[in-house]
């Protein structure tokens, strides 16, 4: 049987079914290639300077193209398709906790072109930076005087 990691969280990696209809609602956890695991955690450290696919691949002894290959199998999920993903929540988190505009953010993630940024966070959130800024600050504030009323 073949299994597939469901991103859940920075931290935590669960495996599911890939056929759903056979094993649907079950999860288990497993190891994965300690190659992958390897440039997970390369990736963790800090979005910021996120190495090039060639720089992870020469990190664990692999090309860069069995590297792709090898994360998606593993995954199922494509390398730069992760990384975007790793950028995008840490670009939301940093939105909701800090009071940084949008091209310390950018410099925070990694991410070099605002326009490209801007479009792939509005296709992750339906939202622009901004809006999303704007929309989760004010609803911060409207809890806060909320609470601050009681």
């Amino acid at each position: 049987m073949e299994f597939r990691i469901a991103q859940t969280s920075l931290s935590q990696n669960l495996v599911k079914p890939l056929d759903p209809r056979r094993l649907s609602g079950q999860v288990c956890l497993f190891s994965m290639d300690h190659r992958v695991q390897a440039v997970l955690d390369l990736l963790g450290e800090s979005l910021s300077s996120t190495p090039s696919v060639k720089e992870l691949a020469d990190a664990v002894n692999l090309s860069p193209s069995h590297l792709r290959r090898l994360f998606k199998a593993e995954t199922g999920t494509p390398l730069n398709q992760y990384v975007k993903s790793l950028r995008l929540e840490k670009s939301k988190e940093l939105m909701e906790q800090t009071f940084l505009n949008m091209k310390q953010i950018m410099f925070a993630v990694g991410v070099k072109d605002k326009s490209q940024f801007a479009r792939d966070f509005k296709r992750n959130t339906g939202f622009t930076p901004t809006q999303y800024t704007a929309r989760y600050r004010s609803t911060e504030n409207l809890k806060t005087n909320i609470l601050s009323h009681k």
